[in-house]
């Protein structure tokens, strides 16, 4: 019997949704998972997961999985995984879903804060990823706080890649400036919601406690935006 196209869409969606959960703060199964036979040619469960990423339907999960597996693995699989930031970054301007956000976000914020100093600042070369468009969205994602179980921690991972950039980079530092993250953040500081502190998954069924609160975050993203904002 054959699958219709669109029953295939619903099983990869569900396979994906059930690695996530499987991956989430799980090294071991981090570890199998990577040793998983896609039958995906003759590429290894890594490379089919960098492939996924480009999907439309399964995007999203196949990043959820490669944060996952990215805290956990070598620096193999890092460097590896490295490689699809350019891409990520691209995707990550051109979509305004916001699930893709956050698990984009989450996957990059985490990647690029381990690049060497040539690869990062040959990101930005990229006409196609300017520091000010990146610069906008983050601040547009700050501005909205979750009503729902949707995407909680898309303005958290938001605040991590903002201390990466804050860190790396001076340009961004200016733009962050000229963009007055400062009272963006502050703002923030007072809407937190509680859904926040918590990573999600099932519609809400699945609680997992982040190991810092939001609260903390922020006050670490303002404490460096402070140091770097002096003249």
């Amino acid at each position: 019997m054959q699958i219709a196209k669109g029953e295939e869409i619903v099983v990869a969606t569900k396979a994906g949704e059930a690695l996530t959960r499987l991956a989430l703060r799980n090294p071991k199964n981090c570890e199998r998972i990577l040793k998983l036979n896609f039958a995906h040619g003759d590429t290894n469960s890594l490379g089919t997961l960098m492939e996924l990423l480009r999907n439309e339907e399964v995007g999203t999960s196949a990043a959820r999985i490669l944060s996952s597996i990215f805290t956990y693995t070598n620096s193999e699989n890092q460097a590896q995984i490295c490689k699809a930031i350019e891409f990520l970054m691209m995707k990550l301007l051109k979509t305004s879903d916001m699930e893709a956000h956050e698990a984009i976000i989450g996957l990059v914020a985490k990647a690029i804060s381990t690049l060497s100093t040539n690869d990062f600042e040959k990101i930005w070369t990229n006409k196609d990823i300017p520091r000010e468009d990146v610069v906008k969205l983050l601040l547009d994602i700050l501005k909205h706080a979750p009503t729902t179980t949707r995407s909680p921690c898309r303005r958290r991972y938001a605040i991590q890649l903002v201390i990466v950039l804050l860190e790396r980079d001076e340009g961004f530092v200016s733009l962050f400036i000229n963009a007055h993250l400062g009272d963006e953040l502050n703002e923030t500081l007072q809407n937190i919601s509680d859904v926040e502190n918590f990573l999600l998954f099932s519609g809400g069924a699945g609680l997992v406690p982040h190991s810092e609160e939001m609260e903390d975050l922020i006050e670490k993203a303002l404490q460096i935006f402070n140091s770097s904002n002096v003249s």
